[in-house]
């Protein structure tokens, strides 16, 4: 990430704390990642050589930025998906001001169902962000798209993990994922699907 761009990220993160602060309204603030969470992806990611890669929870876009130029440098592609249309125009606005607009396609449409609209195994690394409980009745989904080798990361793992239980248990009695809470941010769950692939082709 050039200078410029984790200056542009700083400063959205510092302005994204002071609104929620301000914000009583708990579904109106902004809940963005934390920056090492936000590194930590965006070096996975690259390490991964990820180039599909879905986030599910966009908000105003923070997250965003992060796994967006993550994925130029991988050559992919990012979908980032919300119901809420408002906080995709808030999300599109930082995109452009990032200069990453033309690296993510933004969706309004509920995960569950852009999930189920997908192919099989035709995504590399997934990012859920969203309403935590919602997860677990998208599944088997998430496990149906994600290639061999694949990535699902959930945050809020340590900082909520009540709320993600029903879906850990659920990748948990799957048999076909290794899985590992990393302490970074408010925690990241990571789970890897069994067998080893190529990135996908786009």
């Amino acid at each position: 990430m050039n200078a410029d761009l984790r200056k542009f990220i700083d400063e959205l993160y510092e302005d994204g704390k002071k609104f929620d602060s301000a914000e009583a309204e708990w579904s109106r603030r902004r809940r963005n990642i934390d920056p090492p969470a936000g590194e930590f992806l965006w070096i996975f990611i690259k390490a991964l050589q990820a180039r599909s890669v879905i986030e599910i929870g966009t908000s105003n876009g923070y997250s965003t930025i992060w796994l967006a130029d993550a994925v130029r440098a991988t050559g992919g592609t990012l979908v980032s998906v919300d119901y809420d249309g408002a906080w995709l125009d808030q999300a599109q606005a930082n995109l452009r001001g990032a200069g990453l607009l033309d690296s993510v396609e933004l969706r309004c449409l509920e995960g569950g169902a852009y999930l189920e609209s997908l192919s099989d195994q035709s995504v590399d690394f997934m990012f859920f962000d969203a309403e935590r409980s919602d997860y677990a009745r998208w599944w088997p989904h998430p496990s149906r798209v994600l290639r061999s080798g694949g990535v699902i990361a959930v945050d809020n793992s340590t900082s909520h993990p009540q709320e993600i239980a029903d879906l850990y248990a659920q990748i948990n009695s799957d048999g076909g994922f290794s899985s590992v809470v990393v302490p970074v941010g408010k925690g990241e769950l990571i789970a890897v699907k069994s067998g080893l692939a190529a990135p996908t082709r786009l």
